[in-house]
């Protein structure tokens, strides 16, 4: 059995086939599969933990997912080209996970006002300027032209 293995050189990315015997193919699927066990596990003890209204939270969260579709043609707009199924749903993860990073920040200054309720809009302006102001968005910074051409 052949498998792919990625090495990086000075300049480029290469690869290279190396023989693989189904033994370390087994070590690794045990390997997965035992992490995978301990992320369960996890799940199990801090379920009990939760509210009920974080349970349900989460429940919604896990089950939510946004279109390949729609994804897809946002992606063509924004780059010009059209993206394969791997990238559609690559991108499905990584949007997943920007919008439960905004929500989670949003609750939290929701908490820290002393307010309930569904989400508005200005806790999501804080939550975006609070993950802005830790890094955890990277933003276009402008930078200011030192040379213009007048005509």
């Amino acid at each position: 059995f052949f498998g792919m293995a990625g090495f990086e050189s000075d300049d480029e990315y290469s690869y290279e086939l190396k023989l693989v015997s189904a033994d370390d193919k087994e070590e690794e699927d045990e390997e997965n599969d035992e992490k995978e066990d301990d992320k369960f596990a996890q799940i199990r003890i801090i379920r009990p933990q939760l509210t009920d209204i974080q349970a349900q939270r989460y429940e919604k969260f896990r089950c939510a997912t946004f279109g390949k579709s729609n994804v897809r043609e946002i992606m063509k707009r924004v780059s010009k080209k059209p993206a394969n199924d791997t990238i559609v749903v690559g991108m499905i993860g990584i949007t997943k996970i920007f919008v439960g990073e905004i929500v989670e920040t949003a609750r939290s200054a929701m908490d820290e006002w002393n307010e309930t309720g569904p989400i508005k809009p200005r806790h999501i302006r804080e939550a975006y300027r609070r993950l802005k102001m830790a890094n955890k968005i990277p933003y276009y910074k402008q930078r200011r032209r030192v040379f213009r051409r007048y005509r």
